[in-house]
């Protein structure tokens, strides 16, 4: 079986919600120096990012499930837990909630002029993000998720319907976003993570997101936080 041609998706719709489906998205993949490569960028107004990943086994692609082997999907990254073979490097940026924080943290008299009867219609499409931006790694497994498509009466192809990843995963930024107003703050997280995505055009759509983490902040306005995180949309 080969990999399907979009192999990309890699790791990084990551930490990708379900909103930011609608993001445009540009992807390439390759060999360098006989290593297996791919990057992504994301464009959206909510969440933008930019991210690569290498498989640092030179020998072999990364492996493509498909539908109805999510028990394999599992019993593949747990027995390859102590044995990461990919790397991923990722930039996160928060469009909305930058450009709001910053106009009521450094202008606020011209933020101010984009209230209506006490609503701040560009707060209000900036809000949720803890961060105006993040830079994550990510230490761990990678697989591909796809899906036979028929040809002609008598052969098929894989097609990629999405990606999931488990493995450590590493993020740090010097914002804090506290009710709206830009703080310094050095923080840092630390996850293990299983997440991924595959969704068939006019059939399915699943979705899992597991995570175990710590979050330390240096400002006093944020506390620190343990977080456990089980999540799966069918």
């Amino acid at each position: 079986m080969k990999t399907p041609g979009t192999a990309v998706l890699i790791a990084v719709g990551i930490l990708l919600p379900e909103w930011a489906s609608a993001a445009q998205v540009l992807s390439s993949s390759g060999r360098v120096a006989g290593f297996e490569t791919g990057a992504t960028l994301s464009l959206g107004a909510y969440k933008a990012y930019a991210s690569a990943f290498v498989n640092t086994a030179r020998r072999g692609g990364t492996p493509v499930f498909l539908p109805g082997q999510e028990g394999r999907i599992y019993a593949y990254f747990a027995k390859r837990f102590f044995a990461p073979r990919h790397l991923v490097v990722q930039g996160t940026v928060y469009p909305l909630a930058t450009l709001s924080s910053h106009l009521e943290t450094y202008h606020p008299g011209q933020f101010d002029r984009l209230e209506v009867a006490g609503f701040n219609l560009l707060r209000s499409l900036g809000s949720g993000p803890e961060e105006p931006y993040a830079l994550s790694v990510l230490v761990g497994n990678l697989v591909f998720l796809g899906y036979y498509q028929p040809v002609d009466s008598t052969n098929v192809r894989v097609r990629q319907a999405g990606s999931a990843l488990a493995g450590l995963l590493i993020s740090t930024g010097h914002w804090h976003i506290h009710d709206n107003i830009r703080v310094h703050d050095r923080w840092w997280q630390v996850e293990l993570i299983l997440t991924g995505s595959s969704s068939r055009p006019g059939t399915d759509k699943l979705t899992w997101n597991f995570r175990l983490g710590y979050k330390r902040h240096q400002t006093e306005l944020a506390p620190d936080v343990v977080a456990l995180s089980l999540f799966r949309s069918d």
